[in-house]
């Protein structure tokens, strides 16, 4: 029996892109990794993290400090929002409250109420959903 290899992070390419919406702006950066070329975002808000993209993803930018993924965890549960996969990225800051971006996917479309409730708490300071056809 001959096995397969392991699948490898290979990165061929890398697009970045900027979203502005009135006097906002979003950047994100992704790219293909592995042989089946899956599709990965790599960074929002300047924060780098790796999650491979699923049909809906959402983005949160809250201040690094304890408790900020629980909170967002409880909430989704509180609605019904199953979390697939989840990625966190930061910059290496000692100054408390830095920011710090979360990337989540999950298997239904997040509704907009869930995203006002957590951007509207403590700490948080932006939160995008989006649903994808990949």
């Amino acid at each position: 029996m001959r096995r397969s290899a392991p699948e490898r992070a290979i990165t061929t390419d890398l697009i970045r892109v900027t979203i502005r919406c009135g006097d906002e702006s979003l950047r994100v950066a992704g790219t293909l990794i592995g042989r089946r070329n899956r599709p990965h975002l790599l960074e929002a808000w300047g924060q780098r993290f790796d999650i491979q993209l699923e049909g809906n993803i959402t983005l949160f930018r809250y201040r690094d400090v304890p408790g900020m993924i629980g909170r967002v965890g409880t909430v989704f549960g509180e609605h019904g929002v199953n979390i697939v996969s989840a990625a966190v990225g930061r910059q290496p800051d000692e100054t408390e409250g830095a920011l710090a971006a979360m990337g989540i996917t999950t298997d239904a479309a997040v509704p907009d109420e869930v995203i006002d409730q957590l951007v509207s708490a403590d700490g948080f300071v932006a939160g995008r959903t989006v649903s994808l056809e990949l």
